[in-house]
């Protein structure tokens, strides 16, 4: 099984023990704080930027790129656990609508997250929030880092 792109971002930095089980997003401030970067370090920057490119390669190894692909939105909707999942790609992007307004799931970061979580056969439920402040409240409740 090949590795992920956000393994292989971590294994580029040899001294760095990744922990699996935590977010990546955790294990990336971690990296941060170990390296001692500010926001506006170049080192920072450069990683910030190749830690983001390794996210949204995993997220189009999982999603595809091809809006128009009826296979790509059925597997978003399984993810989400709508049911019954939509025919047509004009209402699978209409039950998708409302979830994009929510800062957790719609994030390339909360999607590969919740997949590699029900890959692994554990049980997850999805939490719907009405706005940026809930779901942030959320976040901050499980320790899971929004990135700067």
């Amino acid at each position: 099984m090949a590795q992920s792109h956000v393994f292989q971002f971590f294994s580029s930095y040899s001294y760095f023990t990744l922990n699996q089980d935590a977010p990546p997003t955790r294990e990336f401030l971690r990296l941060k704080r170990l390296n001692h970067w500010e926001n506006g370090d170049e080192e920072y920057i450069e990683a910030h930027e190749m830690f983001a490119d390794a996210l949204a390669e995993d997220f189009n190894a999982t999603y595809g790129t091809d809006i128009n692909n009826i296979d790509h939105w059925h597997t978003l909707c399984r993810v989400l656990r709508i049911d019954p999942i939509p025919e047509e790609i004009s209402a699978c992007r209409k039950v998708c609508e409302p979830l994009r307004k929510t800062r957790l799931i719609f994030r390339p970061l909360g999607l590969v997250s919740l997949h590699r979580l029900s890959s692994q056969g554990t049980s997850t439920s999805l939490t719907w929030f009405t706005t940026p402040i809930e779901s942030g409240r959320f976040l901050r409740s499980k320790r899971l880092p929004d990135i700067q």
